[in-house]
């Protein structure tokens, strides 16, 4: 087979992508651009992230002592991850598209109990219109920082209560479990098994906070049906107006 162009677009303007084909070297596909490859295989397998900057410069004499010992940090609240794909079928030309996305996490109804915290992850999607892409690992690239932040935090968080020792551990072995690659890898082989459509919704997590808030209100008020159509019929003008469908 001859050599095929494949394009790594990067549509993210604000922040390199970080791709790492076959264990080679890493490119770095620089914002709102372009990179090619050439390829003899129809089939290639790369890690791809973006390490942005999420820190905010706080003046040390204006920085509270406790959060100095949370050593607390934007990044450190996120799970921040290495996405690495396998795409089939290429063929020449074809563009690989890179994004950075975000994905909710919320809490089960037994998680809910001991008060565990919902949390999110950040993410780099790839799309190929023409190929096979499937999601074959991931793993979370601060999750050393990001599991040290929050054995703190959570201390605080249960300074007072009769159970908090027990809600302690659940809330930590919730945070550990989440950001451990094993759970990655299924939530990610997961949503690439979806259609692109249902994929997409779940990388607005705005969207879907909102929706589950809508669905939980649903659930839990009982009303007339005439009445419940038309506060339906205002969310959904509401939700339009703020995603665009």
């Amino acid at each position: 087979m001859k050599n095929m162009r494949i394009i790594l677009k990067n549509l993210a303007d604000d922040v390199d992508a970080l791709v790492c084909i076959e264990n080679n070297d890493i490119i770095s596909v620089l914002k709102s651009s372009e990179y090619e490859i050439s390829t003899a295989c129809d089939e290639i397998v790369f890690s791809v992230c973006y390490k942005r900057n999420f820190d905010i410069d706080i003046p040390s004499e204006e920085t509270d002592r406790i959060l100095r010992w949370l050593d607390f940090a934007l990044g450190n609240l996120i799970v921040q991850i290495e996405n690495t794909y396998r795409i089939s079928n290429l063929s020449d030309g074809d563009v690989i598209e890179l994004n950075d996305r975000w994905h909710y996490v919320p809490v089960t109804t037994r998680e809910s109990f001991f008060k565990c915290l919902p949390s999110v992850y950040y993410l780099a999607q790839a799309e190929c219109e023409h190929a096979k892409l499937e999601s074959v690992s991931a793993v979370s690239f601060n999750e050393a920082s990001y599991i040290k932040f929050y054995k703190k935090f959570l201390v605080l968080m249960n300074l007072s209560g009769w159970f908090k020792i027990i809600k302690y551990r659940a809330q930590l072995n919730r945070q550990k479990r989440i950001s451990s690659q094993k759970c990655l890898t299924k939530v990610f082989s997961a949503l690439y098994s979806m259609p692109l459509d249902e994929r997409e919704y779940q990388f607005q997590p705005v969207k879907v906070i909102f929706d589950r808030i809508i669905d939980a209100m649903f659930s839990k008020i009982k009303m007339p049906q005439k009445l419940r159509i038309k506060l339906q019929k205002k969310i959904d003008f509401v939700r339009a107006e703020l995603f665009g469908n």
